[in-house]
């Protein structure tokens, strides 16, 4: 039966006594199909979040000596520029990696088309933090 053992040593008129464990299978099973479509649906919620980021309205500041900074340019097409030359994201590693040893303070100045993906911004600053660069700043045309 499902719901009892049969058991010699039973106190029921029938011979059967009642099973008081709980059945884990249907509780995994339900547990397992939540978690699918967790995971089928998370993919479709994250893209729908538009970002609507601020227009800038400041006054520039006042510019640091160009041997306290470090200008990084990130073009549409995804081409990285430091100090005007272009450059791969390994040479700017080892680029910034040099100018970090030398001159700990100096700040990352960078600026990105507005078009460049997110990811080639993050893949500039993850670099920056590697070389020891943590005074970072983004240019923006007013």
């Amino acid at each position: 039966m499902a719901f009892g053992r049969m058991n010699s040593n039973t106190s029921g008129p029938s011979g059967f006594s009642v099973m008081s464990d709980i059945n884990m299978t249907p509780l995994v099973d339900v547990l397992l199909v939540l978690v699918v479509l967790l995971l089928v649906t998370a993919p479709l919620i994250a893209p729908m979040l538009k970002l609507d980021l601020p227009k800038v309205t400041a006054q520039p500041v006042a510019p640091l000596p160009p041997s306290q900074t470090m200008q990084v340019v990130i073009e549409a097409a995804g081409q990285l520029r430091v100090q005007g030359q272009s450059v791969t994201l390994l040479q700017l590693s080892e680029s910034m990696r040099r100018v970090a040893q030398n001159q700990p303070q100096t700040e990352l100045q960078l600026s990105a088309n507005a078009s460049v993906p997110y990811g080639a911004v993050v893949s500039v600053l993850d670099a920056a933090q590697a070389a020891g660069l943590n005074r970072v700043a983004f240019v923006a045309a007013p």
